[in-house]
């Protein structure tokens, strides 16, 4: 309660630092050789920024003024060619900037972030905060301020594999019924990760809720990382399908 998405930055960061040195003083045979390096600082890079040099890397030529352009975005993502089936059909499916944004994050950016952001000496990657997420795909977090089509939300990637999503909650009643009904009319276009309208949540929210920030961490996810493991079976606590030999 009353801590933002910001806070959270914070707060994973450090923790994530302390386990880090606690698992390499107790257990210094599981850490290997890492291509990763949390010591160092974090970057933070808005969603855009990070779509643009992730389309630059792809040798595309895309500005950060480029994708802030509905038009312009729209006809870049229009002629991508050489793209995967799902990925044409997840582009195609865009209504909104926001939601082109967002695909094209995930098909250009997020599959290079371990080759875009990388210590000073370029031998390691580091961890990056991605901030700044499209409202459309982000249903239960707060606007920001400044500008509204984009909300207080962050996803940490480490190694390029994403461990952990948290944002400020949005806790105005009327403004998460509005996000739900979109999100209806999202599953009726044939979104399957739509979600449904939560009357017992909007219900909650009309009470009263006050600021607060949530954060979800991949535990088995940060063990892979820290453990040197390559398999997430073999980390998993209870694992389901293991042979009993």
């Amino acid at each position: 309660a009353y801590a933002t998405y910001l806070d959270q930055m914070d707060t994973i960061e450090a923790m994530l630092k302390h386990v880090d040195g606690a698992v390499r003083e107790r257990f210094p045979n599981l850490i290997g050789e890492r291509k990763f390096d949390l010591d160092t600082a974090w970057a933070r890079i808005p969603m855009r920024d990070a779509l643009a040099a992730g389309a630059q890397k792809a040798g595309h030529d895309l500005s950060r003024a480029a994708v802030d352009d509905p038009a312009k975005l729209e006809a870049f993502a229009t002629g991508l060619t050489r793209l995967e089936k799902a990925e044409r059909k997840q582009l195609d499916a865009c209504s909104s900037h926001g939601e082109r944004i967002f695909a094209l994050f995930e098909i250009l950016a997020e599959v290079r972030l371990e080759e875009l952001y990388r210590t000073d000496e370029g031998s390691k990657s580091i961890p990056v905060f991605i901030t700044d997420y499209p409202f459309e795909v982000s249903p239960l977090s707060r606007k920001n301020d400044d500008d509204p089509a984009f909300v207080d939300r962050f996803e940490l990637f480490v190694e390029g594999r994403e461990i952990a999503n948290a944002f400020s909650e949005l806790n105005d009643p009327d403004d998460q019924a509005e996000r739900f009904h979109a999100q209806l009319a999202r599953g009726e276009k044939g979104d399957e990760e739509a979600m449904e309208f939560d009357a017992d949540y909007i219900r909650a929210l009309s009470h009263g809720m006050p600021p607060a920030a949530g954060l979800g961490l991949g535990v088995d996810r940060l063990v892979m990382l820290l453990c040197n493991q390559s398999s997430i079976r073999d980390v998993l606590l209870f694992p389901l399908l293991r042979p009993e030999r």
